[in-house]
């Protein structure tokens, strides 16, 4: 998540620095990380008073504000509090808490609600993540892009991995935001680190990879049991989404057992969310 954030404010900087909130905090790893991160960015993108987790638990809460306090005066400008975001006095607090009462600019939401706690047209929303690389794909292979660099992150690797297994790229590579290089990799923070696509095209030069469509969303997460899943790829309708064509595959997060092809989750008996579908 903090390679994918930095990289985003590195593409699309705000005018100011940007108000950060993370929902289900914990110990308040990701917004210590994404400060530890500032030095590849230039110098006033952060300002740590604008950022804030919230968290269910006391202990939690109690836990990340000690955290900061040891890591000195910058971590501890950092803000932590208690929120219920079943209860809706506290989502209303959230909301009127940054940007002057207009939300939140950029949302760290591990699967909890987004909508909520922003109200902000500007507000970017950092997980799940798929949609983003879904259309980093599908933009570079229409513009006939050699390679293109995405977050390095478990869920990339997996969905990069169905797609080289079923011939829609033609290779995945380690490397930094310099390029690809094995070598690097070992070299280099995290959040410098990248995964190179290269992209396949036949021989007219058509992409062989020429759609990439998120099907589930988080305003909508999509769960499909195997019987499902089974209507699904032999061509028939299921919850809605629209089969599968000659051609095309669908990519499964099957959870505990990893991310699938439709098909071959289906013939596992997996269930798990229908992340997109790809032709």
């Amino acid at each position: 998540m903090i390679a994918y954030l930095v990289e985003t404010l590195e593409e699309q900087p705000f005018n100011e620095p940007p108000y950060v909130l993370d929902l289900g905090t914990g110990n308040g790893h990701i917004l210590f990380s994404l400060l530890e991160a500032q030095d590849e960015l230039p110098a006033g993108t952060l300002d740590p008073k604008r950022f804030c987790g919230v968290d269910y638990s006391q202990a939690s809460v109690d836990l990340a504000k000690a955290i900061g306090k040891q890591r000195g005066e910058e971590f501890q400008q950092v803000q932590f509090q208690v929120a219920d975001l079943r209860e809706e006095t506290d989502v209303d607090k959230l909301k009127q808490a940054a940007n002057h009462g207009h939300g939140w600019d950029i949302l760290c939401d591990k699967g909890t609600v987004r909508d909520f706690v922003s109200n902000s047209s500007s507000m970017q929303a950092v997980m799940p993540l798929y949609g983003d690389l879904c259309v980093r794909l599908q933009n570079a292979s229409r513009a006939k892009l050699r390679s293109v660099p995405i977050p390095n992150t478990k869920a990339n690797l997996w969905i990069t991995s169905i797609l080289l297994q079923h011939g829609f790229i033609y290779n995945v590579t380690r490397g930094t935001v310099a390029g690809p290089s094995t070598q690097e990799w070992n070299r280099v923070s995290d959040v410098r680190k990248r995964l190179w696509v290269d992209l396949k095209y036949r021989a007219d030069d058509r992409p062989v990879l020429e759609s990439m469509n998120l099907v589930s969303k988080p305003s909508r997460k999509l769960l499909m049991n195997s019987e499902e899943l089974l209507r699904w790829v032999t061509g028939r309708r299921a919850k809605f989404v629209t089969p599968l064509r000659a051609g095309e595959i669908g990519i499964i997060n099957c959870g505990k057992h990893g991310w699938l092809e439709a098909k071959d989750a289906m013939r596992q008996k997996f269930e798990g969310e229908v992340v997109c579908r790809v032709s």
